[in-house]
């Protein structure tokens, strides 16, 4: 068998068992499916869950104290879609970002400490 057939059947079989393929414009660390997000912002809501911490993704040149400034989230409190509604209206008012949507927004919970992490992905614009 020449080498170039085994070649592209080993690509082919790789791609198969590659798991689930995802746009290629896609920020694989901020991807959380829509079903799975809103499963988790309700139960974090229902079983009233704390907000442990909040991490910014993709700001290279705006510091997380100026984001952190605009969030109606606070660490400590109980998390609720509310607030991070409020917190990402409020943040995308900041020109030296881009808009920030729900969709930005990747959520953890630890289930034995009813504990919440969230990471906000941002995309600054053009200096």
């Amino acid at each position: 068998m020449p080498f170039r057939m085994v070649q592209s059947l080993l690509l082919v079989s790789l791609s198969v068992n590659a798991g689930p393929q995802y746009p290629s414009n896609l920020k694989l660390d901020c991807y959380q499916p829509v079903a799975e997000q809103r499963s988790l912002f309700r139960k974090a809501e229902k079983n009233r869950y704390t907000l442990r911490r909040v991490e910014f993704y993709g700001n290279q040149h705006t510091s997380d104290p100026m984001l952190r400034r605009r969030l109606a989230l606070n660490e400590g409190n109980f998390f609720t879609r509310a607030s991070l509604m409020r917190s990402l209206k409020r943040l995308s008012g900041l020109m030296v970002i881009k808009p920030v949507r729900l969709s930005d927004v990747k959520i953890r919970l630890d289930h034995g400490e009813k504990l919440v992490d969230a990471v906000i992905c941002l995309e600054e614009r053009r200096r």
